[in-house]
């Protein structure tokens, strides 16, 4: 079965990060949802679908264009039809565009 896991995740202008199946057989229809919480006031949340994920290959996925300041709290989720889950959370800072502090 697929087995998700969210890494690399980055700042810069929005979030990035990668959804990697350790699992032995391709994960298909991956939901994956990013949620930027704290003084955003546009692009806090940004969802998408991807097709398949090979065993042992990942895919990359990033933010909207935020638009805040200060602290923000960062959750990732990603869930596959054939059920397999993964969440990360991180926290940063928003200056106008530019996320840091991941």
């Amino acid at each position: 079965k697929p087995i998700l896991e969210i890494t690399s995740i980055s700042g810069g202008v929005g979030v990035s990060a990668e959804i990697k199946n350790t699992g032995n057989v391709d994960a298909t229809n991956v939901e994956w949802t990013i949620t930027l919480d704290g003084t955003v006031f546009l692009g806090g949340e940004k969802t998408g679908t991807i097709t398949t994920i090979a065993p042992e290959d990942s895919a990359a996925i990033k933010s909207g264009f935020p638009l805040g300041f200060g602290d923000i709290n960062i959750a990732i989720k990603a869930e596959s039809a054939e059920g397999a889950t993964a969440t990360a959370t991180a926290t940063g800072k928003l200056l106008l565009f530019f996320v840091t502090g991941l």
